[in-house]
C-alpha cells in the first residue's frame, strides 16, 4: 500500500486513480498530522509519497521526519520546485528520491519502483549486518575494525569491550586507546611503538603480538595475543585479540612445577649417587680388608677361601662401578660387567697371565639385580676353573661367551682342563661355589647344563628380560 500526502484533492485524486490503475492500493491524508495517524494506523503501507508543500501546519519535510521517527519506511517527494535548496533539504530527510510533478506518468511510476527496490534492498543489508554483528558478539575472540583516516573503531565485538575491559566510547578512539589500555608510559611507547612500526611495515606476518600485559578499567592485569588485518586497497584494519590469562598462568604454573619437580629429582639423583658411591667405597672396604687378612694367613686352604670371598665382593664392587658410570636407570649392560668380572677372576688367580682366557660377549640389557646374579656366577664357575681345571697342564684356555638366540640369553664358560669328576655333574654332591650357582639360576629362571667336551663347560640359560 502507498500513503499518498497531498493537500490538493483534485491532484490527490489524478494520482490516486494513476497508482491505482497500476496495481498499487492507496491511502491518503490532506496533511502532516493525517500522515503521522495513518503510518501508525496502517501496518500495510509499503512506501509514503509526500508533497513537500502541505499548505497550513507541518510542511512535507517536518512530516517525513516525523512518520519514520514512528516507522522505517521509503519516502519519495513530490514538489513543483527544483531549486538546489528544496533538493539538499529532501535529500538530507530519505534518500529515495523526489519527483517533480510535471514528469509524467511514468517517471512517477519508475521511481516508486526503484524507491521499493532500494528499500528492500536496504532492509536485506540491515538484516544481514544484524546477522554478521550477532554472530561477532557470541565469538570467543575479540574483533574491531578501525578507521586509518580517523584512527577510530566503527565496530567493536562484546568479546572485545570484555577482554580489554573499558567502555566502547574509550577504546574506539586509538589515542584514547593506549592511553587507557597501557596506563604505565614507559609500557605504553613500547607497545605504541611496535605496533605503529609493524603496521607502518605493511607485512601482516609481522601485525601479530603476544604475551602483551594489558589493563582493564578495574585494575586487572591481562596478558592477551592480539592481531592487526590489514584490508587491502581500504584505509580499514580488521583487529583481534585474545584472552590468554588464564592460559599464561597455567603454563607459568606448569614450568614452576616442572622446574620444581626436576630440581626434586635432581636432589635424589644427587643423593642416590651419594648414597652410591658410600656403598661402593664400604665395599671396597670390606674388599681391602679381606685381601690384608689373606695375605697375613699360612694356611692355603684359608687363604683361597678369604680370595673367592674377594671375588664375590668385588664383583658388587663392580656392579657398583657400572651403575654409577652409565649414570643407569635401573639397567645394566650385561656384556661390559661380565667382561669386568672376567678380568677381574683373571687378576686375582692368573697373576701370571699363564692362561689364555678369550670373551665373545654379545650386547644384552638386564635389570641390576638380575645382572648381580649372572655376575656371581660368571665369578664362581671361573673361580672353579682357576682352581680345579688345570693341574700341570702348560697350555690352559678358558673361553667365555653370551649369545642371544631364540629369544633367550646363552652364558658359555669352557676350558680345556680335566672337566668334571663325577660328583661335580648333575645330582651329585657339591661345594659351596656350585651350590650358589644352582641356586642363581633358580632365582633367574634359568637353566644350568654342566658336561665334559674337551674339557668342563657351564651353560646357562636365562630368559631374555629387558628392564621395565
Amino acid at each position: 500500500m502507498i500513503l499518498l500526502v497531498e493537500d490538493e484533492p483534485l491532484i490527490a485524486l489524478a494520482e490516486k486513480t494513476t497508482l491505482e490503475a497500476n496495481g498499487y492500493a492507496v491511502a491518503t491524508a490532506q496533511n502532516g498530522n493525517a500522515a503521522i495517524e495513518a503510518a501508525r494506523a496502517h501496518d500495510d503501507i509499503d512506501l509514503v509519497l509526500m508533497d513537500i508543500d502541505l499548505g497550513s501546519g507541518m510542511d512535507g519535510a517536518e512530516t517525513a521526519k516525523a512518520i519514520l521517527a514512528v516507522r522505517n519506511l521509503p519516502i519519495v517527494f513530490l514538489t513543483c520546485h527544483t531549486g538546489q535548496d528544496v533538493v539538499e533539504r529532501v535529500q538530507s530527510i530519505s534518500n529515495y528520491g523526489y519527483v517533480v510533478k510535471s514528469s509524467g506518468e511514468f517517471v512517477l511510476l519508475e521511481s516508486i519502483r526503484m524507491a521499493l527496490r532500494l528499500f528492500e534492498a536496504n532492509a536485506a543489508l540491515a538484516r544481514r549486518k544484524e546477522f554478521i554483528e550477532t554472530v561477532l558478539d557470541v565469538i570467543p575472540v575479540g574483533l574491531a575494525t578501525t578507521d586509518l583516516e580517523s584512527n577510530t573503531s566503527e565496530y567493536l565485538n562484546r568479546e572485545f569491550e570484555r577482554i580489554y575491559g573499558w567502555p566502547f566510547e574509550v577504546i574506539s578512539s586509538v589515542d584514547r586507546f593506549f592511553e587507557a589500555v597501557y596506563p604505565d608510559p614507559e609500557y605504553r611507547e613500547q607497545i605504541q611503538s611496535k605496533v605503529m612500526a609493524d603496521i607502518a611495515a605493511g607485512d601482516p606476518g609481522k601485525m601479530i603480538w603476544d604475551n602483551v600485559r594489558i589493563t582493564t578499567r578495574e585494575g586487572e592485569e591481562r596478558i592477551i595475543r592480539a592481531q592487526n588485518i590489514p584490508i587491502p586497497g581500504q584505509k580499514l584494519m580488521v583487529s583481534t585479540v585474545m584472552d590468554r590469562t588464564e592460559q599464561k598462568l597455567a603454563m607459568d604454573a606448569l614450568r614452576a612445577s616442572e622446574q620444581e619437580l626436576q630440581k626434586q629429582i635432581q636432589e635424589k639423583n644427587t643423593l642416590l649417587r651419594e648414597t652410591h658411591h658410600r656403598i661402593k667405597n664400604n665395599i671396597a672396604s670390606v674388599a681391602s680388608l679381606l685381601l690384608l687378612q689373606a695375605s697375613d694367613m699360612d694356611e692355603p686352604a684359608a687363604r683361597q677361601a678369604l680370595y673367592e670371598a674377594i671375588t664375590r665382593v668385588r664383583s658388587m664392587q663392580k656392579l657398583y662401578d657400572t651403575m654409577l658410570l652409565r649414570d643407569t636407570d635401573g639397567s645394566v649392560m650385561l656384556d661390559e660387567y661380565v667382561s669386568t668380572i672376567v678380568e677381574l677372576v683373571a687378576e686375582l688367580f692368573d697373576g701370571t697371565k699363564s692362561t689364555d682366557i678369550r670373551a665373545e660377549l654379545d650386547s644384552c640389557t638386564v635389570e641390576v639385580k638380575d645382572a648381580f646374579s649372572i655376575g656371581i656366577i660368571v665369578n664362581e664357575l671361573l673361580t672353579n676353573i682357576m682352581k680345579y681345571a688345570f693341574l700341570e697342564q702348560t697350555e690352559k684356555m678358558v673361553s667365555v661367551s653370551l649369545k642371544r638366540e631364540d629369544g633367550g640369553n646363552v652364558l658359555c664358560i669352557r676350558d680345556n682342563g680335566q672337566g668334571f669328576q663325577d660328583q661335580h655333574l648333575p645330582d651329585a654332591t657339591e661345594g659351596f661355589g656350585l651350590s650358589l650357582v644352582r641356586m642363581l639360576c633358580e632365582h633367574l629362571g634359568a637353566d644350568l647344563r654342566l658336561y665334559n667336551d674337551d674339557g668342563a663347560v657351564a651353560e646357562v640359560r636365562f630368559p631374555c628380560n629387558p628392564p621395565a
